[in-house]
């Protein structure tokens, strides 16, 4: 569950299902019928009719906000026309308000309680927000309407492995593999539950049988070249695992929606704030400029695979503290930043137009952002902004929040990139440097060659925390943590991963870090180490700075 974002019709279906959204959750009502249309239809006044099409069409193509006017507009004309509430809910969730969409999609389903697009639509939503149990419930009425509903054993099946209950997902990826044959994405989902459930070997041998399928979906062969990988390591193939993942990643590199991402997106922007924001400009802004009575986020911060979930969810199992699981809070900042003073290439110009009630301005937008995705208030607690690659926007952070802290997660380099290699990410303007080890290595330095400029200018407050010592003594880090924070010791915190299970974690760590710690991914680049080989002289700077052995033979 990963920020809400917009999805378009050809992006890969949020539910997981590995078709594209606009042949599964993006138009349920081609195999389900449109939510209401069965009891409404004879009832719609003549002239909703076409506004619904245009409205659908609106949704479709991704024109979010203009669709939410039509469909506003169709129920002031017929406010119980369950086709309208239905787009209204998704439009409204696609734009940020994802409390109001679930509240119209939970409208739609009490004006026509058994249509199953209705249904599938407020399943996923619930999902993607995070409210697993409440989707589990609604897939659990969705599987008995029949046998289209039996499609949405996938949905369940997906339900069932976010909580960890691994022998019902497979029961119901059965089920939905009865019911839909045809969806190869299922055998995909059948080897990930297996290999949760430690068989590995027949996970393999699913993942090579249906790879060989012809015509098997680009999207979803790479995603099973990729839990193929992940598989042979298990299996200590180590040789073959590495030829696996270079193969995904390259076939991946050839996807035209992953080929509008540019590799020099990121490190341009790393390039930017390095010579725009100087100490001077950084050094400009005081605490005590900006107080305004509320509260200062701490940051959570590291390259990807660096500890920083594990470290997370150490916090969150405190009392006094809400962690906001991967949120791009800040990049929404920069955005702001950039309408209010004007968009320039020159960041120091932009930050040169900054003034106290611009910088209050921000600070109180953060907040909003922030807020709005609360269940319950803040109050007087800790809020834990984690966001591994928020690293890159320190300067930033400086800036708005000269008062905030900083937790630097730190993790061998060599397991930190061999891990983003290895895991299947959505796709991105960071996340494009990581289909290959040596690309992987090289934004490594260029990301940690940024902190450890900024990390000699800036005015915050940061502490770093390694993932080896956090393994090997987790009382003693967790204790530095908190006297960090200025928080009581809370003796529960070691016992993290019970509270972990309980919680819907998007990361791909979140099946780790419902276990109790363990070391067995500390020096896991020694198995490839003739791939990391050429690789070592550009990491070793790395290594030497944040006291790493260079040589390990």
């Amino acid at each position: 569950m990963s920020s809400e974002k917009q999805i378009f019709r050809n992006d890969p279906c949020p539910c997981g299902s590995g078709n594209k959204y606009k042949k599964c959750c993006g138009n349920l009502a081609h195999h389900s019928g449109f939510p209401g249309a069965s009891e409404n239809a004879s009832t719609t006044p003549p002239q909703v009719g076409q506004l619904l099409v245009d409205a659908e069409r609106l949704r479709t193509a991704g024109n979010y906000e203009v669709a939410k006017q039509k469909y506003e507009e169709i129920l002031r004309i017929s406010n119980k026309e369950a086709r309208a509430v239905t787009g209204l809910g998704l439009c409204l969730t696609q734009l940020g308000q994802g409390d109001r969409g679930l509240e119209e999609l939970r409208r739609a389903i009490d004006l026509a309680p058994d249509e199953l697009a209705c249904l599938n639509h407020l399943i996923v939503a619930l999902f993607n927000r995070g409210k697993v149990e409440e989707s589990l419930k609604w897939s659990k009425r969705a599987v008995r309407l029949g046998p289209e509903g039996a499609k949405t054993n996938v949905l369940l099946a997906n339900c069932y492995e976010k909580l960890h209950r691994i022998e019902e997902a497979l029961e119901a990826n059965r089920l939905a593999q009865i019911a839909n044959p045809q969806i190869k994405y299922l055998k995909l989902q059948e080897a990930k539950l297996n290999a949760r459930n430690g068989d590995y070997d027949r996970a393999k041998n699913i993942l090579r049988e249906t790879i060989q399928v012809p015509g098997l979906d680009p999207e979803v062969r790479t995603q099973m070249l990729s839990e193929l990988g992940r598989v042979l390591d298990k299996l200590n193939n180590y040789g073959e695992a590495y030829d696996v993942f270079a193969q995904g990643g390259l076939e991946s590199s050839r996807n035209p929606k992953v080929q509008k991402f540019k590799l020099e997106t990121r490190p341009n922007l790393i390039k930017a704030y390095i010579k725009g924001l100087t100490e001077e400009r950084l050094k400009k802004w005081k605490p005590e400029d900006l107080k305004d009575d509320s509260w200062t986020p701490t940051f959570l911060v590291g390259f990807p695979r660096s500890g920083t979930t594990m470290t997370e969810q150490i916090l969150a199992a405190h009392s006094g503290i809400i962690t906001t699981d991967e949120q791009p809070y800040l990049e929404h900042v920069r955005y702001e930043w950039a309408r209010i003073v004007g968009a320039n290439p020159d960041i120091g110009w932009m930050a040169d137009q900054l003034d106290v009630e611009t910088i209050l301005q921000l600070r109180s937008f953060y907040r909003k952002k922030v807020e709005a995705d609360q269940e319950t208030p803040i109050g007087s607690k800790t809020i834990i902004d984690k966001l591994p690659l928020n690293i890159m926007h320190i300067g930033l952070i400086n800036l708005v929040f000269p008062d905030a802290k900083i937790i630097v997660a730190l993790r061998d380099p060599r397991d930190s990139c061999l891990s983003c290699f290895m895991q299947e990410f959505k796709l991105n303007s960071a996340m494009i440097h990581f289909l290959t080890l040596d690309r992987a290595a090289h934004f490594y330095t260029q990301v940690m060659g940024a902190w450890l400029h900024f990390r000699d200018i800036i005015t915050l407050s940061h502490l770093a925390i390694r993932y080896e010592d956090t393994v090997q003594n987790l009382e003693f880090e967790a204790k530095r943590l908190f006297d960090y924070l200025g928080l009581d010791w809370e003796p529960e915190v070691l016992q993290f991963h019970q509270y972990a299970a309980n919680r819907v974690i998007s990361t791909p760590s979140y099946v780790a870090v419902t276990e109790p710690v363990y070391t067995r991914a500390v020096g896991r680049w020694k198995n490839y180490q003739k791939q990391f080989a050429p690789l070592l002289s550009g990491l070793e700077p790395f290594l030497n700075e944040f006291d790493y052995e260079v040589d390990c033979n």
